[in-house]
């Protein structure tokens, strides 16, 4: 686990290392132009602050998917997961990037949050649930703002699976602020159909 989430986060943050407009098989580069494209406003984006924005995206997105395919009952591995990759960015002095993951990791909760009827029995689920893994995870163990972002992941597929999660994601300040008012908007206006969820083995 600990090589494979490195040689993740090593293959995302070693790509904006490379940014050049010319470069026209570069993701980054690539999707810039593409979003520019479609929404000329976005021109004005400066391209460091468009790869920042996705690279801490991408990398909780990727800690999301794991933590959802491992199932709730592997915790550990989930944790590990996180801490690797705190690590990992902390050693590269890309503290700033673990700060906005942490953004996306609570808007996806919020999210998880706002779309179910029972809302006071779900925050006090939470709150129990924190206090559990608290308990079971000490610092001693794993870093606590690991825990804290590991229980904010809790039975969040369904938001996710719905699309919730990502208008959610979209109507963050960070994001809002790299595209115009009327693509923010077009985003807020998407309705997605429901899907069967399957479950995950």
């Amino acid at each position: 686990m600990d090589a494979f989430c490195r040689q993740f986060c090593s293959g995302q943050l070693d790509l904006p290392e490379t940014l050049r407009p010319d470069v026209g098989d570069n993701f980054y580069a690539t999707v810039f132009a593409s979003v520019g494209d479609a929404d000329r406003s976005f021109r004005d984006v400066e391209l460091d602050a468009f790869a920042r924005e996705v690279v801490a995206l991408r990398l909780e997105l990727f800690g999301l998917a794991l933590t959802h395919q491992l199932g709730w009952q592997r915790a550990s591995h989930s944790l590990q997961e996180l801490s690797v990759t705190r690590d990992f960015l902390f050693e590269r002095g890309e503290e700033r990037l673990w700060s906005i993951m942490g953004d996306y990791n609570r808007a996806i909760a919020d999210a998880a949050m706002r779309t179910t009827h029972r809302r006071i029995d779900r925050g006090r689920l939470l709150i129990s649930l924190r206090l559990e893994l608290f308990e079971r995870w000490p610092a001693s163990l794993v870093p606590q703002e690991c825990v804290a972002r590991y229980a904010n992941r809790y039975d969040t597929l369904r938001c996710w699976l719905q699309g919730q999660a990502l208008i959610h994601l979209m109507r963050m300040q960070s994001m809002v602020s790299l595209f115009s008012d009327e693509a923010v908007q077009r985003v807020s206006n998407v309705r997605f159909r429901q899907p069967s969820l399957v479950p995950i083995s």
